[in-house]
């Protein structure tokens, strides 16, 4: 983006898909003809995700060089949703009949109170398997941290 160049209306890579507005003001576009010193001609690329984003929402991790991400991928970073990864959860897709969730009955001195949690022998059976699995935290990706974690562009040597 240039504050020299001012880039035509109709031309700009702000231009909604269907080319009536622009993304960034909302504002119709106006012709061919008419310039904007917001305009551009090149959107950015998000680094996680792929999708294209307007420069001025860029937001640029520098924990492993320089990345662009763009503000929905921002929100996951950090989170199992971008780690290298990217483990299949077996708990969730595992045929086993094992059910998913069980009641439990918790004594408290008022009296009983029944609850749904997840299925202890589903855990035992299936989720030790994880890479993830930790026996402190059991299932990272309950609690969307795991001291395994990668970003997807860390290298092997790091």
């Amino acid at each position: 983006m240039s504050q020299f160049l001012q880039i035509k209306c109709g031309q700009c890579a702000l231009k909604s898909p269907d080319g009536k507005t622009c993304r960034r003001t909302g504002a119709p576009v106006r012709s061919f003809e008419s310039s904007c010193p917001e305009g551009t001609t090149y959107l950015e690329k998000c680094d996680i995700c792929g999708g294209e984003f307007i420069p001025s929402d860029l937001l640029i991790d520098m924990t492993n060089g320089i990345h662009l991400i763009c503000r929905d991928c921002n929100s996951v970073v950090g989170t199992c949703y971008v780690c290298k990864k990217n483990i299949e959860c077996l708990f969730e897709t595992d045929p086993d009949p094992l059910p998913k969730q069980v009641q439990k009955q918790i004594t408290t001195p008022q009296g009983y109170i029944v609850t749904t949690i997840r299925n202890p022998d589903r855990i035992e059976k299936l989720c030790k398997k994880c890479e993830c699995f930790s026996a402190e935290n059991k299932c990272s990706r309950q609690i969307n941290w795991c001291e395994k974690y990668q970003v997807i562009w860390e290298t092997e040597e790091e």
